[in-house]
């Protein structure tokens, strides 16, 4: 998913549907508020020695303790701006920063945009560390020989 994808699904609500997001099944308060959409240029070397070079972008959202929930408009607004202004937001997979009572920030991956009862939820779930070069090794592995070589 990326922000261009988010912005799509945002447009095609009705401009006062609510905005709910879930983070591993649970709902995050209404109210909250995205303080922030970052674009990063990674240059990274793994544990193999290996470098690489990749973009980032992260939606931080700070949790709102209750109140309204944004509506599909307003999130749609908030994008289309961002994307005017660093159009490099919109063709990355999308992070997601999060922190519960705003304790203890998680990274969070999209895994579902849904229009359910006239709101717009969007489905978060847990960011994982990833090791490059195993993972590299596994997907050059044929699924018959995988725990042998990876």
């Amino acid at each position: 998913m990326t922000l261009l994808d988010l912005l799509e699904n945002a447009k095609a609500q009705p401009e006062t549907a609510p905005i709910h997001f879930t983070a591993n099944g649970q709902g995050i308060n209404a109210g909250f508020h995205i303080t922030e959409l970052k674009h990063a240029k990674i240059s990274s070397i793994d544990c193999g020695g290996n470098e690489d070079q990749f973009d980032e972008v992260t939606l931080q959202l700070l949790d709102g303790h209750g109140g309204r929930a944004m509506s599909a408009g307003k999130l749609a607004k908030i994008l289309a701006h961002s994307l005017k202004a660093i159009p490099a937001l919109g063709n990355t997979d999308l992070r997601v920063e999060f922190a519960p009572e705003n304790n203890g920030l998680h990274i969070y991956h999209v895994q579902d945009v849904a229009s359910v009862n006239e709101r717009l939820t969007i489905a978060l779930t847990n960011g994982a560390a990833v090791c490059k070069p195993a993972q590299r090794a596994s997907s050059n592995c044929d699924s018959q020989k995988q725990t042998a070589c990876c």
